[in-house]
């Protein structure tokens, strides 16, 4: 196991779903700490949202266990089936992206990214941009463009496989993020406000898809979001992030059928207040809240 006293990723035995557990996690990034104490934790197969303020450290975090970048303490631990069984190899800090036992999480294809901007490449097609992961894994043109296509129809995307970025809508061009995302069958997908420029009648159908992609493939997913009503409809547990440096409150556990019919529900907008309440702590407050998280 790594030395949890200057920050670690611990990659696992990932065969089948991956479970995180972020324990301890601080990030400082130029003599400022962007992250303090965080602990976050999402089983594998599940489905964990994170909220809060802007500039408060939540896609520092998702980018942290992502293996983007290090942590200055604590450790993050990925798990397979209950299994927390740490890399043999693996005994020494990781200090950046460089370390090799960092980017073996990173780059093992487990992990996809989805962001807010969507990051098509102008001058390739749908077809391609989303054939694209399986290119840099070094598969043929003929599977990759083949599995690509499968990922499209899937996400009813068929009929614009020959379209450029430019012709599609911004609807579309995160229809397209996501099936990009997807086409490598991650363990892990790391969303990182995916939805938050899009109109909210839009962002309400893309809510939906993303959970029906994750109920049919059974990755983890980790969603970063400033809607607390889209946090309390998609995941299983939502985490508050406040304060500079961003703390991790106590995990609020979401008990509802993961249906789009729930929105209206007394009990779905009993949760929305209980995510409300930590989201409008007072400073002061923070920091003993996130205490007893811990």
């Amino acid at each position: 196991m790594l030395d949890a006293s200057h920050g670690a990723v611990i990659p696992t035995n990932v065969d089948g779903g991956i479970g995180v557990h972020a324990r301890g996690v601080s990030h400082n990034f130029n003599g400022v700490n962007v992250i303090a104490h965080a602990d976050v934790q999402v089983k594998a197969g599940g489905f964990l949202a994170i909220v809060g303020d802007s500039g408060g450290g939540k896609t520092t975090l998702l980018r942290l266990i992502g293996g983007l970048i290090a942590p200055t303490r604590g450790e993050i631990v990925f798990t397979s089936s209950g299994q927390q069984k740490a890399n043999a190899g693996a005994s020494e800090s990781l200090r950046g992206a460089s370390d090799q036992s960092l980017r073996a999480v990173a780059q093992s294809g487990d992990i996809s990214f989805c962001f807010q901007e969507g990051r098509l490449l102008p001058w390739r097609n749908v077809l391609d941009n989303v054939a694209l992961p399986l290119e840099l894994d070094g598969a043929s043109a003929q599977e990759r463009r083949g599995t690509a296509s499968e990922m499209l129809a899937k996400m009813q995307l068929s009929d614009s496989e020959h379209k450029m970025p430019a012709q599609l809508s911004g609807g579309m061009r995160m229809r397209v993020a996501m099936a990009r995302a997807l086409v490598t069958r991650p363990k892990l997908l790391l969303l990182d406000e995916p939805f938050g420029a899009l109109d909210e009648v839009t962002r309400l159908a893309l809510d939906e898809e993303l959970r029906q992609l994750w109920q049919q493939t059974g990755t983890t997913a980790i969603l970063v979001t400033h809607s607390i009503q889209e946090a309390v409809s998609l995941a299983q547990e939502v985490v508050v992030m406040r304060g500079k440096p961003g703390r991790t409150l106590p995990v609020i556990a979401i008990d509802l059928p993961k249906v789009a019919a729930h929105r209206t529900t007394m009990k779905f907008v009993s949760l929305c207040e209980r995510v409300y309440e930590q989201m409008t702590l007072q400073t002061n407050e923070v920091a003993g809240v996130a205490g007893v998280a811990r």
